[in-house]
């Protein structure tokens, strides 16, 4: 993983605890920074005089060479994504890596020429990356489900809005709110009865493929229902988030310590002699100088 300090040229708030992060891409790093839609970079910043790394999805559309947006989202006791949300503002610089990641649109398509969409919370910032990509330059009509708590908590609300008026014929939001009764959208979260409120078993069928970003449970449920409707699991990809209300970014050390740890990663073996608390075993690799992806964090 390679990083380079970028400048930021837009911070944008998208919901009152989100924030995009535009950053420029000088001319000589265009060809590094480019990427498919989908992907994800990771930044690094010093906060509270540690170094910390945090991987996000990519966002804006492939098609801006001279540009990379991100979305990072505040949770309770996240030191990273807080510092974002309340400190980073235009003209900053951050250590920006490669980009990275395997969740991207498949090249090979059939007469269907349809593609779902799922995401929850900011699980719609790879998504809209996709978005952007099939809209732009494929020819493929989009079906979106969007959960969400409420519509001021949603993300990209806007720019969505006016990517459906641009593209009527190509592309359908269908909001899911699970906080809020709204008369023109869903209430509850993205479930069984939604999804069979707007398909039959038969217009699930005429999907190309399904590409879903959010937490595992709401993935698994539709993963079960899909397969209920005997739709190939080959046709459906997903992304996982992490449920970040069950993660705590806190400052607690283990009390182990001095022990061996063997680590395999890519088929290398590393051995390692751990003489300092961590707070999990990932923080040691790293520290370690170990090259892991950092969006298991």
């Amino acid at each position: 993983m390679v990083f380079h300090q970028l400048t930021i040229q837009e911070i944008k708030k998208q919901t009152k605890d989100a924030v995009s992060i535009t950053f420029d891409i000088p001319t000589h790093l265009e060809k590094e920074y480019h990427f498919k839609a989908g992907q994800y970079i990771t930044l690094e910043a010093i906060i509270n005089n540690e170094s910390l790394r945090r991987a996000y999805s990519i966002s804006s559309s492939s098609n801006l060479k001279k540009e990379i947006t991100i979305v990072i989202k505040a949770i309770k006791n996240g030191l990273f994504s807080n510092f974002a949300n309340t400190e980073l503002k235009k003209g900053d610089q951050l250590k920006v890596s490669n980009v990275q990641g395997n969740f991207i649109l498949s090249e090979n398509t059939t007469q269907k020429n349809k593609i779902l969409l799922i995401a929850a919370g900011s699980g719609i910032t790879p998504i809209k990356g996709m978005i952007h990509e099939i809209l732009e330059n494929r020819q493929e009509n989009i079906t979106l489900l969007y959960g969400n708590q409420s519509l001021e908590n949603t993300i990209f609300k806007q720019e969505l809005e006016q990517l459906s008026k641009d593209y009527s014929s190509r592309l359908k939001v269908h909001y899911a709110l699970s906080q809020e009764k709204n008369k023109q959208h869903y209430h509850g979260r993205i479930s069984d009865s939604f999804i069979n409120q707007l398909f039959t078993k038969e217009e699930l069928n005429t999907f190309e493929t399904t590409y879903i970003c959010g937490p595992q449970k709401m993935i698994e449920n539709i993963c079960e229902q899909f397969e209920h409707h005997n739709i190939d699991n080959n046709s459906i990809k997903y992304e996982l988030f992490i449920d970040h209300k069950k993660e705590k970014e806190s400052n607690t050390e283990s009390q182990i310590n001095n022990y061996t740890l063997n680590v395999i990663i890519d088929d290398e073996d590393f051995k390692l002699e751990i003489d300092k608390p961590y707070k999990n075993l990932l923080d040691a690799i790293i520290a370690n100088d170990i090259d892991v992806p950092y969006s298991c964090q």
